[in-house]
C-alpha cells in the first residue's frame, strides 16, 4: 500500500509546523501515576538538574522547540535562562507562554510533577517555580544548527554574553543532521558556548535502536 505522507524537511517547519497539534498530541500532561515517555524525560532531567554542583547558571536551551517542561527543574539553578529555538511558530508559542497569553499552552501539571511530586512541595511553591521561570527566560532567539554560528545572538552581546555554564539540549540534533560527521560537527559547534568545567544536558535518540524501529531515549549529562 502507498503511503500518503510526505517526507518534510527543515525549511518545511516554518510553514506546516503547528505547534498547538504538536503541543496538545505529545505533551498534554504528566502524573505520578503513569510511567510513561513525558514521566521518563522529567524525572531523568530532574535527577541530572540535581547533580549541578552549584546555582546562578547562565543557560542556553538550544533547539527547544515550543516546550518548557525541560527547564522546570533547572530554574532553581539559573540565574537566566536564553531560549534559542529554529521554527518561528514554535517561538511564537513560548513567548505566548511566557506572556500568561490565554491561548497559550497550558504547562501546569509539569510544574505540579516536578515541584509536588519530585520535591515534595506545596502548591505555593509550583505558582512561584512557574513565575521565577517566566523571568529567568530573557531571550527567545532563532537557531539552526546549519549557521557556522548556530544561535542569532542581539547584534549588542559581546563574545562573553554567548559562554554558557550549562546547555540544554532535548531531541533536536537527530532530526537537524543527517550523518555521524555532521552530528559531531554539531557538537562541536556547540561547544563553543560552553564556559570551561560547563555541563551539557541532552536528551537524544540512540540510534541503533530509531534504524530497528524500537527508538530508546537517553539522557546524557557531560562536560
Amino acid at each position: 500500500m502507498e503511503s500518503n505522507m510526505e517526507l518534510r524537511f527543515g525549511k518545511d517547519y516554518h510553514e506546516h509546523f503547528d505547534p498547538k497539534v504538536y503541543l496538545n498530541h505529545y505533551w498534554s500532561g504528566v502524573s505520578a501515576e503513569k510511567v510513561d515517555h513525558n514521566h521518563f524525560i522529567m524525572r531523568n532531567f530532574h535527577d541530572a538538574w540535581s547533580k549541578m554542583p552549584k546555582k546562578n547558571l547562565r543557560i542556553l536551551e538550544f533547539g527547544g522547540g515550543a516546550k518548557i517542561c525541560n527547564l522546570i527543574s533547572g530554574e532553581p539553578y539559573a540565574e537566566e535562562i536564553i531560549f534559542s529555538e529554529y521554527s518561528e511558530r514554535n517561538r511564537q508559542a513560548l513567548e505566548a507562554w511566557r506572556q500568561k497569553s490565554a491561548d497559550a499552552h497550558d504547562w501546569s501539571t509539569y510544574f505540579k510533577f516536578v515541584v509536588e511530586y519530585l520535591e515534595g512541595k506545596g502548591s505555593e511553591e509550583v505558582c512561584i517555580r512557574e513565575a521565577e521561570l517566566r523571568k529567568k527566560i530573557t531571550h527567545i532567539l532563532p537557531c539552526d544548527i546549519g549557521w557556522e554560528d548556530p544561535v542569532k545572538w542581539p547584534s549588542s552581546w559581546s563574545s562573553q554574553s554567548a559562554m554558557f555554564d550549562v546547555i540544554t539540549i532535548s531531541l533536536c540534533l537527530e532530526v537537524a543532521v543527517t550523518s555521524d560527521e555532521g552530528y559531531r560537527h554539531a557538537i562541536a559547534k556547540l561547544r563553543r558556548y560552553l564556559k570551561p568545567g560547563g555541563f551539557v544536558l541532552m536528551l537524544g535518540v540512540s540510534w541503533r535502536e530509531l534504524l530497528h524501529g524500537r527508538p530508546r531515549k537517553i539522557l546524557y549529562f557531560f562536560r
